[in-house]
């Protein structure tokens, strides 16, 4: 498999159920190959749920 670490940046709150979450994401693989990108997300509560 390999490794991932995920590491935020900001989280900013959109209304009391919603955040937008932006960071970076590491992978190492067993290879020793190394993956390093950004990602965004919206976070939304349903039904009390994340």
């Amino acid at each position: 498999m390999g490794k991932l670490v995920l590491e935020h940046d900001l989280i900013e709150k959109e209304a009391d159920d919603v955040y937008y979450v932006t960071g970076f994401f590491h992978v190492s693989f067993n290879d020793g190959k190394k993956l390093d990108r950004r990602f965004s997300t919206r976070m939304e509560k349903v039904n009390g749920k994340w």
